[in-house]
């Protein structure tokens, strides 16, 4: 499955699970400044001196990266799920011309491949436990006789 790859081609570089990053600390400030901060930002913040690049103090922040540039590498050698696809769809406007002709308009439509989807999900190893291939007939109260009937 795409998780089986990703974990031995984190075996391959010797990364542990967090990789690229160094543990899960580094993992958990990644996402916070992915999320709030831009690249910039996220540049000027790994240059502060509480942030060590060379000499490491316990009481310091030290990411295995040093710059906006290895910063976003990092995050670029994540596993990006399903790729997108894009079509372009001509759609058939109900405002006519000049001419009394129904204009029409390009329009791109972005998606993702249903199928891949569902196989990404149910390879998932997150919901290994929780998934279910076969319908299954639930009851409750105490004799065990009231169906319960859901999705």
């Amino acid at each position: 499955t795409c998780f089986d790859q990703v974990r031995e081609g984190q075996a391959l570089h010797g990364e542990g699970m967090w990789g690229p990053f160094a543990n899960e600390d580094e993992w958990e400030l990644v996402k916070w400044l992915n999320k709030n901060m831009g690249q910039n930002q996220a540049d000027q913040f790994l240059k502060l001196n509480i942030t060590c690049t060379s000499i490491e103090i316990e009481s310091h922040a030290c990411p295995s990266f040093r710059n906006k540039t290895e910063f976003v590498n990092a995050i670029d050698k994540l596993p990006s799920g399903v790729e997108w696809q894009c079509e372009g769809i001509s759609l058939t406007r109900d405002i006519l011309d000049d001419d009394g002709t129904a204009m029409e308009e390009e329009v791109k439509l972005w998606f993702h491949d249903p199928v891949a989807c569902v196989r990404e999900l149910i390879a998932n190893p997150l919901f290994q436990d929780s998934m279910q291939y076969a319908p299954e007939q639930l009851y409750t109260g105490e004799r065990g006789t009231d169906r319960v009937v859901n999705e």
